[in-house]
């Protein structure tokens, strides 16, 4: 009987030691269509995360996401899911309030004025933009369509030529990092979402046919704008998922506050113990070992299901906290206390 138990305590010892051990070295494994649709990392300025004077949070324009138990991951479709969504993992979600919307440019435009804050994209001087490439080009390491772009920002989020396209205050507000974000949610007296709050949200109010703002086409050669937008769309351009959230799926990118590490669903899984934290404490990802990485939910209107599925509930993603795209927004959620 001891040895039976001491036996056992080793093995648990060993798992434990052996998760945060891949933190730090894993092995690489083949990387999903998804995944490659990134460049790799630059960092141009440091972020930072400030400190602002306790607000009491606006709920009136949220969302009540109602408590629940759910499985997180995918194991049920076997042609659009990858590793790190397996396997699945049953978690408890307390209730919460989230955004109904992305965050507008209107909305982070207060901030900016209330406060004075200089976006990382206004700090380095430039971000990522999208342009059409052809697709014999695409290639291991290779993303033609992706081109760092100066002057461009939150306030002004497209190229030179793309100016055709009209800025509005209701886009949702892109080329903010994910300090920039946890700043705002910060001045809001609210938060990012936790990776499994926003997944929560989006299975729970999935439809079979949810109206999206995605690539339609031939990516990344000619988007056909069918469903009447070539980049991002206005919010609630879409009808929202059942229980009242808009555009989860689709149009940008969300930044959620957990660092992504692409093994932590199979660690939790042989948790028995329940001895790690449900958020990773570290990042790991098998393409780039060293560099520090947060999750992004729920794709945008480059996401095609030839190339990148990334707008479906489960499907995980993830970016250097300091790097800004104009695909990727955010939302805030507020906790409740039990």
């Amino acid at each position: 009987m001891a040895s039976s138990l001491c036996m056992q305590f080793s093995a648990r010892l060993f798992f434990v030691l052996a998760s945060f051990v891949c933190f730090f070295g894993c092995k690489n494994r083949k990387a999903e269509n998804c995944s490659t649709a990134l460049p790799k990392t630059f960092s141009p300025v440091n972020g930072t995360l400030l400190s602002y004077s306790k607000t009491e949070p606006d709920t009136q324009k949220m969302v009540l996401v109602p408590s629940g138990s759910f499985l997180m991951g995918n194991e049920k479709n076997t042609v659009e899911r990858s590793e790190d969504e397996q396997p699945t993992i049953r978690k408890t979600v307390p209730r919460f309030f989230m955004d109904s919307t992305e965050v507008t440019i209107g909305e982070f435009a207060q901030f900016v004025r209330e406060t004075n804050y200089k976006t990382m994209a206004e700090k380095s001087g430039s971000s990522l933009v999208f342009h059409y490439a052809e697709k014999k080009d695409i290639g291991e390491n290779k993303l033609p369509w992706w081109k760092e772009v100066k002057g461009v920002s939150w306030q002004k989020p497209f190229a030179e030529e793309q100016q055709n396209n009209q800025v509005q205050e209701n886009f949702p507000a892109v080329h903010v990092s994910w300090y920039d974000a946890a700043n705002y949610c910060a001045w809001k007296g609210k938060r990012l979402p936790t990776e499994t709050e926003w997944e929560y949200a989006a299975v729970k109010g999935n439809r079979a046919t949810q109206p999206m703002n995605i690539f339609q086409g031939q990516f990344p050669e000619k988007n056909t704008k069918a469903d009447g937008f070539e980049f991002m769309a206005p919010v609630k351009s879409f009808e929202p998922n059942t229980i009242g959230l808009y555009d989860l799926q689709g149009n940008v990118w969300e930044w959620c506050s957990d660092f992504y590490h692409a093994k932590y669903y199979t660690f939790l899984s042989e948790d028995s113990l329940h001895e790690l934290p449900d958020s990773p404490p570290k990042s790991y990802d098998p393409e780039e070992p060293f560099a520090e990485k947060k999750v992004i939910r729920g794709g945008s209107f480059l996401c095609n299901s030839s190339y990148c599925s990334g707008y479906r509930p489960t499907a995980r993603m993830k970016a250097p906290p300091s790097q800004t795209y104009i695909h990727v927004g955010f939302r805030c959620v507020v906790g409740i206390a039990p």
